[in-house]
């Protein structure tokens, strides 16, 4: 991340993935 910048989002790639957002950051995954 830059000094000074905001997260906005990711895209982690592949087809079953989406953006993650800075809310859908502390969400526990569970395999």
């Amino acid at each position: 991340m830059l000094v000074n910048k905001k997260f906005k989002a990711v895209f982690t790639g592949g087809p079953s993935n989406t953006l993650l957002t800075p809310k859908d950051l502390d969400v526990p995954l569970d395999f």
